[in-house]
């Protein structure tokens, strides 16, 4: 008896975890599938009593059509009573829509049967008109959600045409104008937020309008929340979003939240992982990973992939090396297995933690040799390091070159306008205060 809509709020922490693991598809639980304990559960002992009233004056009409003298009453009764028995296991006489009208006729046409003699089973009455007023009552909001309906259908479509026969140039502009459409029609619609949210998110990772992209994610995100506020899934994408942009108290609040309902949330670990490399505790983030190696959602051998992503987010050398299973203690023997192994990626990792040690000691001068080694090694590679890349303009910035570092800085807005911001070594935040304040910025 807490109220509307609690049972979603309570029970999912109590979900068997192998039915969890299961359930790939993010299955929400949101209904018991039993109405009779359904209107206890949500409404308590008045509602329950109500409720149950309800049910029992359709079990007496079920009896009651069984009992009549004529088949096609007898075969109404014998289908009522059928969504009787799966309203104790399915939640399809008041829990479900369509299977709810189908319930609703048969218990009008029971009743109508019950009340007279002969064969036919729809009679005139008064109620008649109040049935007209009704029904007209319902179309009118009903149009919405056949719009929505519509919408979705064709975003269904032009996935299963893109899946078939590959992505044309034009089906983005459609994906989205799909989109669109649905939210328009029904805007707390939380299917239809989810699939804008997502395709969002996959626009930014992409590259496509990355700053309308993302603002639309948390729009839909948010209207997501508010509609199921308990949804382990709205949650983790929303701490995505948030870390995305760069807001990593809420992002840890909401990852922290969907964990709490469900500890397999794999968007949230996932999440939680790279900002703990990103902008925490790298230990910490190492233990989100092997969380998700155990359930299989990532490869233990798969570490070094994932160094590369959290470095391209902007992660210090120290957790880009804990992430690869290395000590960030000891770039000396991380620089002599890259040379020993031809492995480039080993040789700027740990030039840029001699960077880092050297700053710590005060040395700009060593620390922007270092970078500058970094810098080129990781380039050799391929590898995105931004971090890398704008420390070495601070650490050029504070050696003197301050015209050369500024103009560099100035020319590379994926730098001056990362999201979420860059966070350079301490030693270097007043250089680049500096060359932000040369933009104009701050």
């Amino acid at each position: 008896g807490r109220g509307a809509g609690q049972f979603a709020a309570s029970y999912p922490p109590y979900r068997d975890p192998v039915e969890r693991r299961l359930s790939t598809s993010g299955t929400e639980v949101e209904h018991p599938h039993n109405d009779w304990l359904l209107v206890w559960v949500e409404y308590g002992w008045l509602g329950g009593l109500v409720a149950t009233a309800v049910l029992g004056c359709v079990v007496c009409l079920c009896f009651s059509a069984l009992r009549k003298q004529e088949v096609a009453t007898n075969a109404l009764g014998t289908a009522l009573l059928a969504l009787l028995v799966n309203a104790g296991a399915h939640s399809v006489l008041l829990g479900n829509a369509a299977s709810g009208l189908i319930a609703a006729v048969a218990c009008g046409a029971c009743s109508a049967a019950h009340r007279g003699d002969g064969p036919n089973l729809v009679r005139r009455s008064r109620a008649s008109l109040a049935t007209l007023v009704v029904s007209i009552a319902i179309a009118i909001p009903a149009f919405s959600h056949w719009q929505l309906g519509r919408a979705l259908a064709a975003y269904q479509v032009e996935a299963k045409n893109a899946f078939e026969n590959g992505v044309d140039a034009g089906y983005s502009d459609r994906i989205d104008a799909d989109i669109a459409d649905a939210v328009d029609a029904c805007p707390d619609s939380v299917l239809a937020r989810s699939l804008e949210c997502a395709h969002a998110l996959a626009w930014v990772t992409i590259g496509r309008e990355p700053e309308a992209s993302l603002e639309r994610a948390r729009r839909a995100c948010a209207a997501r929340l508010d509609a199921r506020p308990v949804s382990p899934a709205a949650l983790a994408d929303m701490g995505r979003v948030e870390l995305l942009f760069g807001e990593y108290d809420a992002a840890r609040v909401h990852g922290e939240r969907a964990l709490e309902i469900d500890p397999e949330q794999a968007v949230a670990l996932d999440s939680l992982a790279r900002l703990e490399f990103v902008a925490g505790d790298a230990n910490r983030g190492t233990e989100y990973l092997v969380r998700l190696e155990q359930l299989g959602l990532r490869s233990a051998d798969d570490r070094r992939a994932f160094a590369l992503e959290v470095l391209a987010q902007g992660a210090p050398p120290e957790s880009v090396a804990v992430a690869m299973g290395a000590d960030p203690t000891a770039p000396t023997k991380l620089f002599d297995l890259g040379r020993r192994t031809e492995d480039e990626f080993d040789v700027a990792l740990a030039q840029h933690l001699f960077a880092h040690e050297h700053l710590d000691a005060g040395d700009v001068d060593a620390a922007l040799v270092s970078l500058r080694q970094a810098r080129r090694s990781y380039i050799r590679t391929e590898a995105d390091a931004p971090l890398a890349a704008l420390e070495l303009l601070c650490a050029e910035e504070l050696a003197g070159d301050a015209d050369g570092a500024r103009a560099t800085f100035a020319a590379s807005a994926d730098l001056h306008d990362a999201r979420p911001r860059l966070r350079v070594h301490p030693v270097l935040e007043e250089a680049e205060a500096r060359l932000r304040a040369s933009l104009g910025a701050e």
